[in-house]
């Protein structure tokens, strides 16, 4: 059976008129002898919402309290009074703010545990159902408040449209709304799949995409693409822009390599020879002690690095298993201040061949290392002497001889 019960949020924005609509929720509910379940926020006390605006942080607390009493009062879905006229407000609304086509969807019949059982029918079918029943009702005046967008919408532009342009105006949006529904659903799943195809390796708060595949999709898939690596990076909290995603496909189609563009205080695009790489742009700074022949996982898990002495009396060298492995001299150290880290601005050392120091700067320009990945190439040092760049060199002054006598063998890779 069905069991009904009322849910209300005092917003407390407008004095005396939020407590007036509290109390004639109060008495609908003794009047359909319902239970009520109400709550009362004082938004403007929220510092922590300050960088958003008033209706966001209202929006905010009311679904922090949904939520909440959900789960406290075992609801099974929460029925809000959207209607056909709120639906094309918000097509409108986000069309002009130039959001994403998802956003032109509107607002979801359902979303989870929310259902909107008016949204087919506009205010005027509901206004003229009220009067026909006899049902009271009362009007929130901010609606009539003309600083927010959604009001101006309402009382100016939709009368405006329905005058002189098309009287069904609201159904229209309506109409387009329910096709941006089926094209963006479409364009989701073509472009996951494409997602799954381009997309190279995420850790570390970085994305990485093949360029030439990325290259090959429609343009309507690749900006696709891109926004959802935004997304699960968590780069925009408000939707991405057309002029970022024009910019970042711009970007590619140049082959302008070492190509660098700013998205936020946080994150870089950069344009590597054969990727597209979304990084965070802070320096990964790290430093740890190391001990021959243990075994450490290091940087959150992210860093495996392990050593072994093996002994080389007959002065055969030891072979190397693969790329990330490394045979150095275990006699030409200072196995008591081995460590493990980041790169520093000045480091050198002298690279296993060379018989002069070169600045690591250089010699990652030298290998083609990218830009974004310098600072997560872990660097061993010994007695604060950098012996290898992990993955790439190691220094010429460990290198193994025929007069070595024991051989350190080391391990360090991304897990």
């Amino acid at each position: 059976a069905l069991k009904l019960k009322i849910i209300h949020f005092n917003h407390s924005l407008r004095g005396k008129e939020s407590d007036r609509d509290e109390e004639f929720v109060k008495k609908l509910a003794v009047k359909y002898e319902l239970d009520l379940v109400t709550e009362k926020g004082r938004i403007r006390e929220f510092t922590s919402l300050k960088k958003y605006s008033i209706e966001e942080k209202a929006r905010f607390l009311r679904y922090d309290f949904f939520e909440r009493k959900l789960k406290e009062e075992a609801f099974d879905k929460i029925a809000t009074g959207h209607n056909a006229n709120d639906q094309a407000e918000t097509v409108i609304m986000n069309f002009i703010k130039g959001y994403s086509l998802e956003s032109l969807k509107g607002i979801k019949e359902v979303r989870d545990n929310y259902i909107r059982p008016l949204i087919i029918f506009t205010r005027d079918e509901v206004d003229n159902y009220a009067k026909l029943r006899n049902i009271n009702y009362i009007v929130d005046s901010s609606n009539a408040d003309l600083k927010y967008l959604r009001n101006r919408i309402r009382h100016k532009l939709f009368p405006l449209l329905k005058s002189d342009f098309n009287l069904n105006i609201i159904e229209i949006l309506n109409h387009w709304g329910t096709l941006f529904k089926y094209t963006d659903n479409f364009i989701k799943s073509v472009g996951d799949a494409a997602f799954k195809e381009v997309f190279k390796n995420n850790y570390k708060n970085k994305f990485t995409l093949d360029i030439n595949k990325f290259k090959d999709y429609f343009i309507i898939i690749r900006r696709y693409i891109l926004v959802r690596a935004f997304n699960e990076l968590k780069i925009f909290e408000k939707g991405t822009n057309k002029r970022i995603i024009d910019k970042i496909i711009s970007l590619t189609e140049s082959g302008k390599v070492g190509k660098i563009y700013t998205l936020s205080k946080d994150y870089k695009v950069l344009i590597d020879r054969r990727e597209l790489v979304i990084f965070k742009d802070f320096v990964n700074d790290f430093c740890f002690s190391i001990k021959v022949d243990e075994k450490y996982f290091l940087s959150d898990g992210k860093i495996k690095f392990e050593s072994n002495i093996i002994d080389n009396k007959k002065g055969i060298f030891a072979g190397k298993d693969e790329y990330w492995d490394e045979l150095i001299d275990y006699n030409k150290i200072e196995k008591n201040l081995l460590i493990l880290r980041s790169w520093r601005k000045g480091d050198r050392f002298i690279p296993l061949g060379m018989k002069q120091e070169k600045k690591l700067s250089d010699f990652f320009i030298d290998e083609k290392v990218a830009v974004h990945l310098k600072n997560d190439v872990p660097i061993l040092t010994s007695d604060d002497e950098i012996i290898w760049l992990c993955g790439y060199r190691i220094s010429d002054k460990v290198k193994i001889t025929e007069k070595t006598k024991k051989i350190l063998r080391l391990k360090c890779s991304y897990i």
